[in-house]
């Protein structure tokens, strides 16, 4: 600002917008960022007229979620759960997960909160 221009940045109400909701990854598999475009900034004050904003985009990461995975098997002797038998317990309304081929516990004694082995 110069001088004694009496410039505030009104706030209320802004919002971020992601162009989709999307994880972006770079060529080599790392998260990266994505443009967001922000509205709802303004200036206030006598000198406001003096002034304008801009850019109004920034950049912000999408980052994956972590699933938590859940899952029963019943007891027949062996460390194999088939992929029928898990669930993702966390995943995103409206999203769709699903798995395939098995995966190995680390004891096929009768228990609760096996890990994977």
């Amino acid at each position: 600002m110069v001088g004694s221009d009496v410039v505030s940045l009104s706030t209320t109400p802004t919002t971020g917008l992601f162009a989709d909701a999307n994880v972006a990854y770079n060529g080599a598999g790392a998260v990266i960022g994505k443009t967001v475009t922000i509205s709802g900034l303004g200036l206030t004050g006598s000198s406001s007229s003096n002034y304008t904003i801009g850019p109004s985009t920034t950049t912000a990461s999408i980052t994956p979620l972590v699933l938590q995975l859940t899952g029963v098997k019943s007891y027949d002797g062996s460390t194999t759960v088939s992929a029928a038998s898990i669930a993702a317990g966390n995943a995103v309304a409206g999203d769709t997960v699903t798995f395939n081929g098995s995966a190995t516990i680390a004891s096929a004694a009768v228990g609760t909160q096996r890990s994977p082995a």
